[in-house]
């Protein structure tokens, strides 16, 4: 009988513990979420109070123009991005090379600098630099493949011409002694 109460006791507290650790991992996830709706809404802010001419996209010459605002420094601040890197980061925002940044890729590119490289981010810049090594590895190979291809072409041709130099100067010097 106490054997069966205990076994009782003991499922309760695994099933309380169980609740409790589902309560706290829904607490934890929602903290996280809220947490990166802040960020966004104050990158959002940042975006609007730098975009002067209100086109809805920045310029780089419209974000230099806030980097000694100690509001845009404390943004960058809470970001953890050092605001001397501030035009590498617009470098990195502006993938379409067009001089300007939306609010979207402001807001996505600057979450994703937030702070220190993820191993997913180191292991993506990884696979991308290995891709680009096969693919110029493989548009060298066939570069020098044609080039080879060219310079054989090249080759027979100049020698075709030196016979036929050679052709019409026997021809010439033939006619002459006739």
């Amino acid at each position: 009988v106490m054997f069966g109460i205990l076994n009782v006791l003991v499922g309760i507290f695994v099933q309380s513990t169980n609740s409790i650790a589902e309560l706290d991992r829904d607490f934890v996830i929602q903290q996280a979420m809220e947490r990166n709706a802040a960020v966004i809404s104050q990158l959002s802010e940042l975006f609007q109070a730098v975009d002067i001419d209100g086109s809805g996209t920045i310029t780089w010459k419209e974000l230099e123009s806030h980097l000694q605002d100690e509001t845009v420094k404390a943004y960058f601040g809470v970001l953890e991005i050092d605001v001397s890197e501030a035009k590498n980061l617009f470098t990195l925002l502006d993938v379409d090379e067009s001089g300007a940044v939306s609010i979207e890729e402001f807001c996505e590119g600057c979450m994703r600098v937030k702070g220190s490289a993820k191993s997913i981010d180191l292991a993506t810049l990884l696979y991308e630099s290995k891709r680009m090594h096969v693919a110029l590895h493989d548009f060298m190979t066939e570069t020098n493949a044609q080039m080879d291809n060219i310079q054989a072409i090249l080759k027979q041709n100049n020698n075709h011409r030196h016979s036929l130099h050679s052709l019409t100067a026997r021809r010439t010097s033939g006619s002459a002694v006739v």
